[in-house]
């Protein structure tokens, strides 16, 4: 037996409420019994072993479940590329085996090209579907939320902002126009693209729609409901609106109470720990909000298998403490470090917030030596997020301003302004507005300071206290 009668009275209680689930698999020529054997190779109980063993002896013979179970399976488990290929040889030469099933494996393929931060390949892998007709199977349309889901994240992962959206925006259209299970899941992917681009605001009223929560509650989708709820708590943190965000983390530890022995949701136990971290910090309780983090960084790095890449999250949350203690040189010498680990990981939504965080840091009384500020501006390329390069240039533009010539000023300016293909128009004039043209004032305060001061004391240039400085990196 791969599962327990609790297993499979909760997987009948779930087929009565995801009502596409038994369409989709009708569609597909599939019996009732079908249907129950699929939802036992989604089930996070089911080791994914198991569940290929399932694949190469059906129970019943019922060979078309085999290749629902790996679809299932290759969606919610972390499968690798290399362990997609092992079961495409295992299951496409059988007789069962059909185009939609395949498609489902190219976008399984997809997500799996989108953990590894391999955005061009998933593009490539899911380059000829999503495109439907009005006499479109559900079938043909369920894969073409998964395609353009897909090819949305892609997008946004190689910074292209306003192709994601288009994209991501289609994924939601399909899934509530024919009410399938991953619609909140469609819509966090959009809040959360939003968010990216700087809509906080929007971001957070999309992450937090109620009649999407309340189906994914009802459906028993567990991962969609805790991935809406930390994305909105990590939204609302970066609103500075502790109160909302602890509400979230609130919900988020309900869900979580309630499936204290599934291991399938560590990675969310851990980030739950480390937002719960952020918030305290934002309260000004350093001790508590440090320790939190800290317990999440181990928490990631002793799961099995770890997660490397959340525990560098946690490492930029340490960062970003250490910035507000004031001590820049030894932040910045952190910053290189977990830049180096980062490059190494693949890690690139870090190594943008990391950069991001280093350009801030030439808004200090004492910013980095110059040599720094070239050693960034040419990195800035590096990140993957339009909006926090805007960010960071709008600072590196600052200090500019304050610092530099007119030719660097001008070479950054364009910089920021080739940045509004990018981005929504919105998006891109409020950020301007925030980053660019609210900056003036302060860069020519320090300029004149600076023009006060030069009669007598060297220019920051040339090592003044006030301004650049040899960093501990260079």
């Amino acid at each position: 037996m791969l599962h327990s009668s609790e297993v499979v009275e909760e997987l009948n209680v779930r087929m009565l409420r995801d009502t596409r689930i038994p369409d989709v698999c009708a569609a597909l020529g599939l019996s009732d019994s079908d249907v129950e054997a699929y939802l036992v190779g989604i089930h996070s109980a089911v080791p994914y072993d198991d569940a290929v063993a399932v694949l190469l002896d059906p129970p019943q013979g019922n060979l078309a479940t085999a290749g629902l179970v790996a679809m299932a399976r290759a969606h919610s488990e972390k499968l690798t590329p290399g362990q997609l290929e092992e079961l495409a040889v295992r299951l496409v030469s059988k007789p069962w085996w059909t185009p939609s099933l395949q498609e489902m494996l190219d976008c399984a393929r997809g997500q799996s090209l989108l953990r590894l931060s391999e955005f061009e390949s998933a593009l490539e892998a899911t380059v000829e579907l999503g495109d439907t007709k009005s006499d479109s199977s559900l079938v043909d349309r369920f894969v073409a939320c998964l395609a353009h889901r897909v090819r949305g994240r892609a997008w946004q992962g190689l910074g292209e902002f306003v192709r994601a959206r288009h994209h991501l925006a289609i994924s939601c259209r399909i899934a509530e126009d024919h009410d399938f299970s991953a619609q909140l899941s469609c819509n966090t992917n959009l809040a959360t693209l939003t968010s990216s681009a700087g809509a906080l605001d929007e971001a957070l009223e999309l992450h937090r729609d109620a009649g999407l929560r309340a189906t994914a509650r009802d459906r028993g989708a567990t991962h969609s409901l805790l991935t809406s709820h930390l994305a909105a708590a990590k939204c609302a943190i970066e609103l500075k609106s502790t109160d909302l965000a602890s509400e979230e983390l609130k919900e988020v530890q309900r869900v979580l109470d309630r499936h204290e022995d599934d291991a399938g949701l560590d990675l969310q136990r851990g980030y739950a720990h480390l937002y719960a971290g952020e918030v305290a910090v934002q309260r000004e309780d350093y001790d508590t909000g440090m320790q939190l983090i800290q317990e999440a960084q181990s928490w990631f790095e002793q799961m099995a298998p770890p997660s490397v890449v959340a525990a560098l999250d946690a490492k930029v949350s340490l960062a970003e403490v250490a910035m507000l203690f004031g001590d820049h040189r030894s932040t910045f010498a952190i910053i290189e470090h977990l830049l180096e680990e980062a490059n190494r990981l693949k890690g690139q939504d870090a190594r943008s917030r990391l950069l991001w965080m280093q350009s801030c840091l030439f808004l200090t009384d004492q910013p980095p030596h110059r040599r720094a500020f070239d050693k960034l501006s040419a990195q800035a390329h590096l990140i993957n997020n339009p909006a926090v390069m805007l960010k960071t240039l709008g600072n590196l533009f600052t200090y500019a301003l304050a610092y530099l010539g007119d030719e660097e000023q001008t070479f950054l300016h364009q910089r920021i302004g080739n940045l509004r293909q990018f981005l929504e128009h919105e998006s891109y004039d409020g950020l301007y507005k925030t980053y660019v043209t609210e900056r003036y004032a302060h860069a020519l305060e320090l300029r004149l300071e600076g023009m006060s001061r030069s009669s007598s004391m060297p220019g920051p240039a040339d090592g003044d206290d006030n301004g650049p400085q040899d960093s501990p990196g260079n």
